[in-house]
């Protein structure tokens, strides 16, 4: 079975990683596309910013590395999360105890915090949300054992304060219009800013407005995708219509000469135009259909990937009189029906045998 990359995907008008420069209110970043959702991720020097903004974590270590010895009397370790009630942990008594054994239990007795072991020390680190955070050491009998301070707080720092979307009254009425605004102006102006967002098909840049873009797409295991059958067949034929004739070393027979028509003076309403486009597409989808018969020769080559015949050639110019609208609309030898539509923007061609231009 014949297999070929896709290249033609709908765009999903994702923006990805724009470098954006932050004004001079050091507080202000603005798009070049007005971000149509809030899905967006902002990258601080490649670090994601949530929208709540960057704060440091709160980790402080022990000073006293183990195995520690741990008598009765001595056994509490006491804090206080975001100044919330008091938490008291029982350290396991004995000689000699591991700090992987007392940092299990202070995990298994606490809330907030996470305890590990460093390099024989006691680590404890705030977990949750990446806010304002506070650890205070209060009153225990074990702080001395394990090398904590007693009724020291520490707190987290902002290091990128929050931002938000916001409407952006300086480009005038456009509903769209929004920019990023940071709560606060950041401290310095020589930080880079990457944004990935969402915008609308009419101002993509992926797609130019078209609504689909070609390029190679992988699954999330990171293989490429492929096309078959029926599928391959239309991309096939898609391919060799915008190949420009001669670019092909191997094949100078391959393509058309569309591409020529781009810039030429459209006369006759368009008709004129109308009349070249579907000659030449006729003309080559008849020459690709006998290449595939000759490859079927050789090669099993699937029913649903042969072309039977072209159902209908449909060329309509738009509102923009540099527009014209292609729907080619093909029939497999398996029986399926499917259409190709695309935009070409470009000028006396006969029909080929056999096709005919549909109204």
């Amino acid at each position: 079975m014949s297999k070929d990359l896709k290249i033609k995907q709908r765009c999903p008008h994702h923006v990805v990683e724009e470098w954006l420069a932050l004004e001079r209110d050091r507080q202000t970043l603005r798009t070049v596309r007005f971000p149509s959702s809030r899905e967006i991720k902002l990258l601080w020097n490649r670090i994601e910013i949530p929208q709540e903004g960057l704060y440091s974590s709160v980790e402080i270590t022990g000073l006293v590395r183990g195995p520690f010895d741990i008598e009765a009397g001595e056994d509490t370790l006491a804090f206080s999360v975001d100044r919330g009630n008091i938490q008291t942990v029982t350290l396991p008594r004995g000689r000699a105890v591991q700090s992987e054994q007392i940092a299990r239990r202070i995990n298994e007795q606490s809330q907030g915090i996470r305890a590990s072991n460093s390099g024989g020390r006691i680590s404890l680190q705030l977990v949750g949300a990446n806010v304002n955070r506070t650890l205070k050491m209060e009153g225990g009998t074990g702080h001395g054992t394990l090398g904590f301070p007693e009724l020291r707080q520490y707190r987290s720092r902002m290091i990128v304060p929050g931002w938000q979307l916001v409407k952006d009254t300086a480009t005038g009425d456009d509903p769209m219009a929004r920019k990023i605004l940071f709560d606060e102006p950041l401290r310095t102006a020589d930080d880079e800013f990457e944004l990935s967002y969402y915008t609308i098909r009419a101002v993509c840049r992926r797609c130019m407005g078209i609504g689909v873009e070609n390029d190679f797409r992988y699954d999330r295991k990171g293989d490429p995708v492929f096309t078959r059958n029926q599928n391959l067949l239309l991309q096939e034929v898609e391919k060799i219509i915008f190949t420009v004739k001669g670019s092909n070393t191997f094949h100078r027979w391959y393509g058309t000469t569309l591409t020529d028509m781009i810039g030429s003076k459209a006369v006759g309403g368009g008709s004129i135009v109308e009349s070249q486009l579907v000659g030449q597409i006729s003309s080559t989808i008849n020459r690709y259909q006998q290449l595939k018969e000759r490859q079927s020769k050789s090669q099993p080559v699937p029913r649903a990937e042969l072309l039977n015949k072209v159902v209908s050639i449909d060329v309509t110019q738009g509102r923009d009189p540099t527009v014209f609208f292609v729907s080619i609309v093909l029939e497999s030898q398996a029986g399926e029906i499917k259409a190709i539509e695309d935009e070409i923007v470009v000028s006396d061609a006969g029909f080929a045998d056999g096709f005919s231009l549909v109204r």
